[in-house]
């Protein structure tokens, strides 16, 4: 649904206790949600624990032998197959 006004009101309550209504577009608000999440995602990517430089390494080597030999088990088992079928037929 849709709204056929082009603006929003805020309410600003400042420290000493004004109130302060404020007409902003939509496009403003829509910006203002937008930074309002990427600084809360910036806030919660400081909780996040991260790994050393040590275990990405090694983590990066482990994946990389991982996939060598999974690549490798595989063509080894293609090839197998293949003649196997070759010979069948």
């Amino acid at each position: 649904m849709t709204s056929r006004y082009r603006f929003s009101i805020i309410v600003r309550i400042q420290p000493r206790g004004a109130v302060f209504l404020t007409k902003v577009s939509h496009s403003f608000a829509t910006m203002n949600r937008i930074i309002n999440y990427l600084r809360a995602t910036r806030g919660e990517l400081k909780h996040v624990s991260w790994p050393t430089q040590k275990q990405t390494t090694i983590f990066t080597i482990l994946v990389i032998i991982i996939s060598i030999l999974t690549s490798a088990y595989l063509g080894l088992l293609d090839a197998g197959l293949t003649r196997a079928l070759d010979s069948i037929l």
